[in-house]
């Protein structure tokens, strides 16, 4: 399953880089196949992912959400590091603010903090 949504980041990524939006038939069969591990962490992972949605809805795209929920919910299941997601708030802000960049494809960034997140709990870093 690692494989599967390692690539699934890297499509989402790559779709994010060009068209600048993460498309549905990426995200919804991930959260689809997350239902049969179903427990309280998904559900309260749905519930604040819709609240982001409803309080940041015009300043970050649904894909975005919807991959960020993906994301948090299979790091939960496959006891991944949870700290990808401050990495890619991190690294996301520092590029806007050098670019001045009004849009902004956040994947990238979500993958990269994925990344290093993973990497620093196998050493034992994080």
């Amino acid at each position: 399953m690692k494989v599967v949504l390692l690539l699934l980041v890297a499509m989402a990524t790559y779709i994010d880089l060009k068209r600048h939006q993460i498309p549905n038939w990426i995200t919804y069969p991930a959260l689809f196949l997350a239902l049969f591990y179903f427990d309280y962490f998904f559900i309260i992972a749905t519930f604040v992912a819709f609240l982001v949605a409803l309080i940041f809805g015009k300043f970050i795209g649904a894909g975005d959400i919807k991959l960020a929920l993906v994301l948090a919910i299979w790091s939960h299941i496959l006891n991944w590091s949870q700290y990808w997601l401050y990495l890619a708030l991190i690294l996301g802000g520092i590029f806007g603010l050098i670019n001045r960049a009004k849009r902004l494809p956040f994947a990238p960034f979500m993958a990269v903090g994925l990344l290093i997140a993973n990497l620093a709990q196998g050493r034992a870093i994080i």
